[in-house]
Formats: C-alpha cells, sequence, structure tokens
C-alpha cells in the first residue's frame, strides 16, 4: 500500500502497526507494539523505520527465517549448527507459539530443478538472521562471502549478519553491520545468550528460549566448536598462490597507478604466473611486469583495482572474472580479493591478501551454472587421471605426496569455485542411475578420505603425515571410481551440449 510522503515516521508507523495486527495473537500485538517503540525510538528515516517495522513484524507473526552460508566441505558444521539453532528456538518458539524457525543451509537446501542463484537471492531476501561460517582459510570462500554482501545490500535494523570464524581466520572485514564472533566455546556462549535468552533479539521480541534450556548450553557449544577445529595448516603455508599487497593510508585506488606502485609485503608459489620466486619484495608493477603486456592483461588489473577501491570505500567488491595467461605457457590465473588484515585497535586497512586461482579458459557467461561445474570436474578428473594415476606409479615418496597435494587443493579451490563440490549441483545434471551412484561417491569420498569436521579421512592423514603408503593405498581404492566418472560425465557432457545446441 502506498505511503502518504507527509506523514511523520511515528504516524507512519501507527499505520504499519495497525496492519501487522490483523491476525496476530495477543502476545504477538505486545510484541508488535513493543517493536514498534523501540524503532520509532532509532534515528532512522522513514523508509527505514518502516522496512525496520515490516521485517520486525514477519519473524514475530510468521516466525524467524535464518540463512546459514558455508562451504560444502564444512556441511557437517553447518547442519549441526542448524539443528542447535532450531532446538533453541523451538524451545520456547515451538511450545509457546507453535512457529517453527526455517533455516535454510545453502549448499543443501536447493531445489535441482530451479535456477540456484535465483533461488538463493530469494531465500537471502527472506532471511531475518545469515550467518556466515568461516572455519577454515584452505578453501575459497568468495561465494560465501558474495551471498553475504547481497544481504547486507538490504539489511535493516531488525536483522542481523553474523560471522562465525575460527579465531586463526580473518574475519571478512569488507563487509559492514557485520558481527563477528570466534568459534571459541565462550564466545558461542555469548553468541547463544545474545540470540536466545535476551530480549530484542528481534525488535519487539520477547527472549525466545525458555531459561531451562540454559542449562545445555556449555555442553552444546563446546561440541559446535569442536567442529571448527583447525588442524590443517592455512593454504597460503602449503601450495596456496598468493600476494599480500600492503596498503598505505590515503590510497584509495582510483587510478591504476596506486595499484602498480603497491608494495609486495608477501607472496608464495606464483613462479608459474609471473616468474618470480618466493622472496620477491617489490612493487606490484614489478611483480606483473612478465604479463603486463597487452590490453586482456591490463583488464585483470584493472578489474582488481577496482575491488581494492570497492573495500577502501566501504562497498562490497565485485569478483575478478578476467583471467590473464601466466608466465609460463598453459597456465592461465584469476585473482580473487580473498581477505583484509586490519589493525584490531584502530580497524585500519594494512595489507590485502589477493588468491591467484588457476584457470582453463575465458569463462563464458551464459553457460548454466551445472554445467560449467560438470565441465569443471570432469577437465579436473581428466587431469587426475594422466598427471595422479599416470605420473605417480607403484612406491611414492614423501615428496610425492606433497605434490599430489597441491595437486588436490588447486582442484579443490576451483571445483568448489564453480559448484562441482556441491552433490546437488552437480548431480542434478545426471540421470537417476548415474545420480545414485556419483551421490554414493560422494558420500564414501568424504567419510573415508576427506572428514572436513575431523580432519582424519585417509586422505587427510597420508597429507598431514606425508605418508607415501597410506597415499598409494587410498589411491588405489579410488581409482575404480575416478575412471567411473570419467567415462560417465564424458558421456553425460557431450548428451547436454547436444540437447543445448540442438
Amino acid at each position: 500500500m502506498p505511503q502518504d510522503q507527509s506523514l511523520s515516521t511515528e504516524q507512519r508507523l501507527d499505520d504499519a502497526f495497525t496492519r501487522a495486527k490483523i491476525g496476530a495473537t495477543p502476545a504477538q500485538v505486545l510484541e508488535l507494539e513493543s517493536a514498534k517503540q523501540n524503532i520509532a525510538a532509532e534515528d532512522l528515516l522513514p523508509g527505514e523505520a518502516i522496512r525496520s517495522f515490516e521485517r520486525a513484524a514477519d519473524a514475530i507473526k510468521n516466525g524467524i527465517r535464518i540463512f546459514i552460508s558455508y562451504k560444502f566441505i564444512h556441511s557437517t558444521l553447518a547442519e549441526k549448527f542448524r539443528d542447535l539453532i532450531r532446538d533453541y528456538c523451538l524451545a520456547r518458539l515451538g511450545r509457546d507459539r507453535g512457529l517453527q524457525p526455517t533455516v535454510f543451509i545453502a549448499e543443501r537446501g536447493m531445489d535441482g530443478g530451479k535456477d540456484y542463484r535465483k533461488q538463493l537471492r530469494d531465500e537471502i531476501d527472506k532471511a531475518h538472521w545469515f550467518f556466515l561460517l568461516l572455519p577454515d582459510v584452505q578453501f575459497d570462500r568468495e561465494w560465501p562471502i558474495w551471498e553475504a554482501g547481497f544481504f547486507q545490500r538490504g539489511m535493516t535494523l531488525a536483522e542481523r549478519l553474523i560471522c562465525v570464524h575460527h579465531p586463526s581466520v580473518p574475519v571478512a572485514g569488507q563487509l559492514e553491520d557485520l558481527q563477528a564472533y570466534e568459534s571459541t566455546p565462550d564466545r558461542l556462549h555469548q553468541l547463544f545468550t545474545e540470540l536466545f535468552f535476551t530480549k530484542q533479539a528481534i525488535p519487539g521480541m520477547e527472549q525466545i528460549s525458555f531459561n531451562d534450556k540454559r542449562k545445555d548450553l556449555q555442553r552444546d557449544m563446546l561440541e559446535l566448536s569442536s567442529l571448527f577445529k583447525h588442524e590443517r595448516p592455512a593454504v597460503a603455508d602449503v601450495c596456496g598462490r598468493f600476494i599480500m599487497i600492503e596498503h598505505r593510508e590515503g590510497v584509495g585506488y582510483g587510478k591504476i597507478e596506486d595499484l602498480l606502485s603497491a608494495p609486495i609485503v608477501d607472496m608464495k608459489n606464483l613462479t608459474e604466473a609471473f616468474d618470480r620466486r618466493d622472496g620477491f619484495r617489490g612493487t606490484f608493477g614489478e611483480l606483473i611486469r612478465s604479463v603486463n603486456d597487452d590490453d586482456h592483461g591490463r583488464q585483470w588489473i584493472d578489474a582488481l583495482r577496482n575491488a581494492l577501491h570497492d573495500v577502501v570505500h566501504n562497498f562490497v567488491p565485485g569478483s575478478v572474472e578476467v583471467q590473464f595467461s601466466g608466465a609460463r605457457r598453459g597456465w592461465s590465473f584469476r585473482p580473487t580479493l580473498y581477505c583484509l588484515w586490519k589493525d584490531v585497535e584502530t580497524d585500519q586497512i594494512q595489507r590485502f591478501h589477493v588468491v591467484f586461482t588457476e584457470e582453463i579458459g575465458d569463462r563464458i557467461g551464459n553457460v548454466p551454472g551445472e554445467l560449467d561445474a560438470l565441465a569443471t570436474a570432469l577437465r579436473w578428473s581428466f587431469r587426475s587421471w594422466w598427471e595422479i594415476y599416470g605420473t605417480y606409479g607403484g612406491r611414492l615418496t614423501a615428496q610425492d605426496v606433497d605434490d599430489i597435494h597441491r595437486f588436490t587443493q588447486r582442484a579443490e579451490q576451483e571445483v568448489q569455485s564453480r559448484g562441482g563440490l556441491d552433490p546437488e549441483v552437480l548431480a542434478g545434471t545426471f540421470e537417476d542411475a548415474e545420480k545414485k551412484t556419483l551421490m554414493a561417491q560422494f558420500a564414501n569420498y568424504y567419510e573415508v578420505y576427506r572428514r572436513p569436521g575431523t580432519n582424519d579421512g585417509k586422505l587427510d592423514r597420508a597429507f598431514r603425515d606425508r605418508d607415501a603408503r597410506l597415499m598409494r593405498e587410498s589411491l588405489d581404492e579410488l581409482k575404480p571410481s575416478t575412471l567411473w566418472f570419467l567415462k560417465a560425465a564424458s558421456k553425460r557432457f557431450a548428451e547436454l551440449i547436444a540437447q543445448k545446441a540442438g
């Protein structure tokens, strides 16, 4: 209903309150009244106040909607987080109101028959609370940061953007209005206390959980914290391709020279990209001299500069979609502004952490997401067949294990960024029989070989201990499933291409 713009904020809130009361229970009316009073006390523009009240009223009358953003590799953690949120909400809401929270976990709740990007946007738009889980820096987090940025763009006083991260993982500093909590039992205890055992977690809403539920907090937070266990080293310490760019106070990155003159204070594994060793220290322009020689090269540099500009000016940065050819023939890369390093006391940016992901071929903008995921997974399976199974036959050495670890992490980073590690997206491209086989293989891989929750799968232990015997055993066991996927995915990819072309 159009609003009379001549009305004061208080009058417009009264009108919104009158509409919200329709169909509300007596207890909900009291909370709606409290929400109106709390929002009216804030210094908000009329439009902001009305949107905030309407979002609070939606949660009060219909139940809280929650969105959990994470990477598939951390699905055990995300599902535990979801279950605890439901449990603490239902401790009161289920008995007292008959309302259940709607908790959407991003990589599990997708409908394979619909546009997954539209689904995500729709669910994020509905959410009152958005949780960004960052348990590990080892995997690309570009997409969860995008989801958080999408939520932030329409965020009102009635909504919360919360990041829960392992103490060793940098917070996503480019997000405004972000509440950050380390994954220690004490900080998780504080978070759940603020959400479920205090008033106004949603403006106007009474305490969500009954006090008798407090007795479970210590036990539940210890268990939840344990799933953030961070035993693996950060990817930058093992095989990640990255640079650290020093930020100089007053630089706004409005022109390309701002980036070209920025000092490089750390880097690793960029020989193929820039023909530079890890000990290189100089300016960004000096670092990239070997690849900055054509219009295409300058495009990715300008896109990265624009991302730094956005962050410095408190905007959510866009992703860098332009890749470039490395100094070594056959290698292509795409940069990602991975995170920021800030001074904890002044909150001033000190460094930009830029990761370089290996790419093959330019991204084609109109390829369906599931087909892109299939093509990426197929390409890395093909490479695995020749670069792993075809290269490391017979006895392995500890150095061989390290090489395979680096290959695996490169593959996981790119496949993850394109949806290839999401079983729902990838399996959606297969017919029913192959789909069941693929889902079973996914489950077996993350149960036996790569256990993100405990880091004690067979491959995890082989990588961590440089155990050549266990690595050989794992490769021999995984070889049949890799061959099956190569055959099934190649056939299905050709069929899908033919369908689209026809």
